[in-house]
């Protein structure tokens, strides 16, 4: 396995956190705010730059546990860490997460996390690891390339190297397998999920959590369903429904409005995603049977809202 220099690592650090999405770690620290403490454990974890990044940011006293291959890496880490009041005890592992995988214990930990790690993995590995954190409550890895780049100013042979660049992500690394590359982000399953009124919203908002690639499909031009169609804004705010949406979407959720689903678009939606969650809500009113229901302007409880 291939060791990255710690200088290269150190080098790219303040390029790598200012790269972050910062609004995951709102919704993280709102996922544990009842919890008094968190144990994380972070992959890859070189010269600590995850945990530098973390550890102010999250709310919680933590526990961390630290997994790397690199002896050289993990000494420079162990050596230079710097601790605060939340940081309630640390260990360090030097194990070969790529092979060794299931030596890790992850029913122990909350949070799994790692940084610019995915796209120098095989395909298998994927397949392992989601097997083994089945019951992971959070799965965080930043900064996973996706083959995506533009070079300023542009010049004609850019196209050349962005894609000597990404068949050079897809070699071997050491592993004795072919990296997934910029195919890291594509290789998670694909969901698609059919209304954003309540159910779909959340269904996507945990999906998106664990790591899922997430697209929700919704015939209105607004998201919330009857939650914002049909509740008195008294009860519900609309600037409030509009924050969880926006929330969602941070994660990486794309919401398509307007979309009517027909048989054959559904159709189209199944050859392309892995599963279909259907959160389509209530479409027909109950009838209560009693004398009267059938006469003129009186509705059942759908056409009425």
């Amino acid at each position: 396995m291939h060791e990255f220099q710690n200088k290269w690592l150190n080098l790219r650090e303040s390029v790598d956190r200012n790269s972050r999405n910062q609004k995951i770690l709102y919704l993280i620290n709102n996922f544990y705010k009842n919890n008094s403490h968190i144990k994380i454990i972070d992959l890859g974890s070189g010269t600590g730059s995850n945990y530098r990044f973390l550890k102010s940011r999250l709310s919680n006293n933590q526990y961390w546990s630290f997994v790397d291959i690199s002896y050289q890496s993990t000494s420079f880490f162990k050596k230079n860490i710097k601790y605060s009041s939340k940081i309630k005890k640390t260990n360090f592992k030097i194990v070969d997460a790529i092979n060794n995988l299931n030596k890790i214990k992850f029913n122990e930990y909350n949070l799994v996390t790692g940084s610019a790690f995915l796209d120098i993995l095989p395909k298998k590995w994927f397949k392992k690891f989601h097997r083994l954190n089945a019951d992971t409550e959070i799965v965080y890895f930043a900064l996973n390339y996706d083959g995506n780049f533009k070079f300023l100013p542009k010049h004609k042979d850019d196209k050349k190297v962005v894609n000597i660049f990404n068949k050079d992500q897809k070699s071997d690394k050491g592993i004795g397998e072919l990296a997934v590359g910029p195919n890291c982000t594509s290789i998670i399953k694909k969901v698609a999920v059919i209304g954003a009124g309540p159910s779909g919203l959340s269904a996507a908002y945990f999906l998106a959590l664990e790591g899922v690639n997430v697209e929700v499909f919704e015939a209105h031009g607004f998201g919330g369903g009857m939650a914002s169609s049909t509740i008195p804004k008294f009860r519900i705010d609309d600037m409030l429904l509009e924050l969880d949406v926006k929330n969602i979407e941070s994660l990486g959720v794309k919401i398509h409005y307007n979309r009517t689903i027909t048989k054959d678009y559904f159709d189209e939606i199944r050859k392309k995603f892995d599963y279909v969650y259907l959160g389509i809500g209530a479409q027909k009113g109950k009838k209560l049977e009693i004398d009267g229901e059938d006469s003129k302007n009186v509705f059942d409880q759908i056409k009425f809202c």
